[in-house]
């Protein structure tokens, strides 16, 4: 599947609007991102995706290549997947490698 152009050195915040715009693409209708994590819970993920006609939720924090997991995203993370939804970390390089446009589209 589809590998996209992200170059090295992005930002998080750049990413983020990359990973907006080819959720968008694919047909995710519902995206939510923190305006500013000062007014939200300590780690809860950057982005959740929704897609009705797929039938899915992604939870999905986004980090740079070289970004850290906080202790918090990891607990969210860890969190939400015991429960049964689908959660994890993306980074430019799973764009680069297709990962992200796979999830996207699976």
């Amino acid at each position: 599947m589809g590998v996209l152009g992200v170059p090295l050195g992005i930002s998080e915040g750049q990413f983020q609007v990359v990973v907006l715009q080819v959720a968008g693409l694919y047909g995710w209708e519902l995206a939510y991102h923190t305006f500013d994590s000062r007014r939200s819970v300590a780690g809860f993920p950057d982005l959740v995706l929704v897609s009705s006609r797929r039938g899915r939720v992604l939870f999905r924090e986004l980090k740079s290549d070289v970004g850290r997991v906080s202790v918090d995203q990891g607990v969210w993370i860890a969190g939400l997947t015991a429960g049964g939804v689908d959660a994890g970390v993306w980074r430019p390089a799973d764009a680069r490698s297709g990962r992200i446009v796979r999830e996207l589209t699976a």
